[in-house]
């Protein structure tokens, strides 16, 4: 039912802004068809709790607590939340993205930071 409600918004909002410039008359609004064909079906307390979620995992990520960080992006993934084409901020997805990111730098840090990792201990007795 809701690509069928999607279709019809999205040709009701192509009509719109392309029949007034046939009769050269100014061109309506077509931005809330655009909006309302993308968040149809969407559940918003889900999204909220997803961000909400999304921002504690974020802080979580930057308090290097990766295990809650894995937690909360889970959680937020379990609700399903959607998201229009417009949103520019977290979704599950791209918090996933960063929490490898996160992950894989730590690593990195870690094992370039101990000195065993910088120099082989028996170096000096093979240069002699």
């Amino acid at each position: 039912m809701n690509l069928t409600v999607k279709q019809c918004t999205a040709t009701i909002g192509l009509l719109c802004g392309v029949m007034p410039m046939i009769g050269n008359a100014a061109p309506c609004d077509t931005t809330w068809f655009v909006v309302a064909a993308n968040t149809i079906g969407a559940d918003p307390s889900a999204r909220d709790q997803a961000d909400a979620l999304l921002k504690q995992a974020d802080e979580a990520m930057r308090n290097a607590d990766f295990t809650r960080a894995e937690k909360l992006i889970s959680a937020a993934e379990q609700l399903n939340p959607k998201y229009s084409i417009f949103h520019f901020g977290d979704t599950p997805e791209k918090a996933r993205g960063a929490l490898r990111k996160a992950m894989a730098a730590e690593v990195q840090r870690r094992d370039t930071g101990l000195p065993s990792k910088r120099f082989s201990p028996l170096s000096s007795l093979t240069e002699s």
